[in-house]
């Protein structure tokens, strides 16, 4: 996709026009969508990827999250930013969904909810069931588009807790 083309999505997003209707304009000035070299999944990254350019809210997140392993050292987080310092990804379980995930963690699933934050960005959760039925949390993760990298970044995450819980189950 081209900068003009971005920049031009952008400011039509800005007017509120919808992002099928962005996507069926430019696949009219280019001849057809057939003509188009992307999808209208590319345009929603694209949009949700301007909308999560808020530095002052990464910087509040990932402090709060070392005040937390300040705290408790059992817990981990791994962030993935872009080389303009744009938060991509932020993986986080603290101690509690350790223990859970070491009790509990024989069937994890993987569920990632859509558009119900500010930035619109996926939000994934690995959880499971204790054995009163309940659902625990094991992991959770914010992703910023939705491709097949990205799901397998934050699967290697998921099991890097599983990792992590095994390590630490023989340590203690």
């Amino acid at each position: 996709m081209s900068k003009a083309k971005i920049a031009l999505m952008n400011n039509l997003r800005k007017l509120e026009i919808s992002t099928s209707q962005v996507y069926a304009l430019l696949a009219s000035q280019s001849g057809g969508f057939d003509k188009l070299n992307y999808g209208p999944r590319d345009i929603y990254n694209q949009i949700d990827k301007v909308r999560r350019e808020i530095p002052e809210d990464v910087g509040r997140a990932l402090n709060f999250l070392e005040e937390m392993a300040a705290k408790d050292k059992s817990l981990y987080y791994q962030e993935l930013q872009a080389t303009d310092g744009r938060l991509l990804n932020l993986f986080w379980c603290d101690g509690l969904c350790r223990e859970d995930y070491e009790l509990f963690g024989d069937v994890v699933a993987f569920d990632a909810t859509y558009n119900k934050n500010k930035y619109k960005c996926p939000f994934v959760v690995f959880t499971g069931v204790n054995h009163h039925n309940q659902t625990v949390v094991f992991a959770a993760c914010f992703v910023t588009d939705e491709t097949y990298e990205t799901y397998i970044l934050v699967t290697r995450c998921g099991y890097s807790l599983w990792l992590l819980a095994t390590y630490f189950s023989h340590v203690v």
